[in-house]
């Protein structure tokens, strides 16, 4: 199948799913795990060891914290007391 055909083919289908209720994300994430196992042609088990060992970094684990932290601060209103103390 030509590249072209196939872009039209995610696009519709991606547009089909959001069109019948399902969410942005799962959406995506639908048509973007069956164009890797369709275009590839690798197995899925493969596709899942590669995800895992790119998500698996040091680094990475640091993101939620800091959104939670950040999360905290915004609902508690601390933030409010910081700014007026730096604000001084």
């Amino acid at each position: 199948m030509d590249p072209i055909t196939f872009l039209i083919l995610m696009v519709a289908a991606l547009m089909l799913l959001m069109f019948c209720g399902l969410e942005i994300a799962w959406s995506v994430g639908v048509v973007a795990t069956a164009g890797l196992i369709w275009y590839t042609g690798q197995p899925i088990d493969q596709l899942a060891a590669a995800t895992w060992s790119s998500l698996n970094s040091f680094t990475l684990t640091a993101m939620p914290l800091f959104i939670l932290m950040g999360n905290i601060l915004g609902n508690s209103g601390v933030h409010e007391r910081l700014f007026n103390a730096i604000d001084k």
